[in-house]
């Protein structure tokens, strides 16, 4: 039993380093031909106006969009290769504005939430500032929920994998993962409730990472 136990880990292991391996080829293969769609396409669609006409400036454009996503995902093969080998996500630090990055965050999803029948929205509520200076940033989806038994398991990356073709909504399982991520390299923390009918995920910012912006009319404006 124990030799048995002991080849099934090495098996883990080598299926771990593999993924992470094959996820950091992808991540580091990937942004040189995207980056130069991208920029191709920009030069295409920045011409002067009676270069192209509308439908080919259409096309232009969902090229770029395209290239554009692509790449984003690019980059998050490499923050899960670095997940998965233990290391810490790097940061690129500037000034940023939070209300903003929320809006981002939202606007890929409408499309999709609505064709699903969903209602999505932003409140202030779900971004507050905590009495030591922390900011939390709530999101809370109102479905099926997590089963108590998954918490932990949704948050190790490909978890989703193991049964995606048995949900209705199809996913490889890299969202927590890397919201966990990128919310540890901040020096915060991702913490998950679900009670089976919801699921409340929240990300807490620690308050050195935090630039409150003052109003004179307003006082406190917002948090970035």
């Amino acid at each position: 039993m124990l030799a048995e136990l002991s080849e099934a880990k090495r098996r883990t292991e080598r299926a771990d380093r593999f993924k992470g391996d094959l996820l950091n080829h992808l991540g580091g293969a990937l942004p040189h031909p995207l980056t130069n769609i991208t920029s191709q396409s920009d030069l295409l669609l920045y011409r002067a106006t009676d270069a192209h006409s509308d439908k080919d400036q259409k096309m232009i454009g969902e090229i770029r969009k395209t290239a554009r996503e692509l790449l984003a995902v690019a980059t998050n093969f490499l923050h899960i290769g670095r997940l998965q080998a233990r290391k810490p996500l790097k940061l690129d630090d500037d000034d940023c504005d939070l209300d903003d990055i929320i809006q981002l965050a939202i606007k890929p999803s409408e499309d999709k939430a609505e064709k699903g029948g969903v209602a999505l929205r932003s409140a202030n509520e779900f971004a507050r500032a905590l009495p030591g200076g922390d900011i939390v940033i709530a999101v809370r989806d109102t479905g099926r929920g997590i089963p108590a038994d998954r918490i932990k398991q949704v948050l190790v990356p490909f978890t989703e994998m193991d049964n995606m073709f048995e949900r209705e909504a199809q996913g490889i399982g890299l969202g927590l993962p890397l919201a966990l991520g990128l919310a540890q390299a901040h020096g915060g923390a991702l913490t998950l409730d679900s009670t089976g009918a919801d699921t409340l995920a929240e990300v807490t910012l620690p308050g050195y990472r935090v630039i409150k912006i003052f109003n004179a009319a307003e006082g406190i404006r917002r948090a970035s």
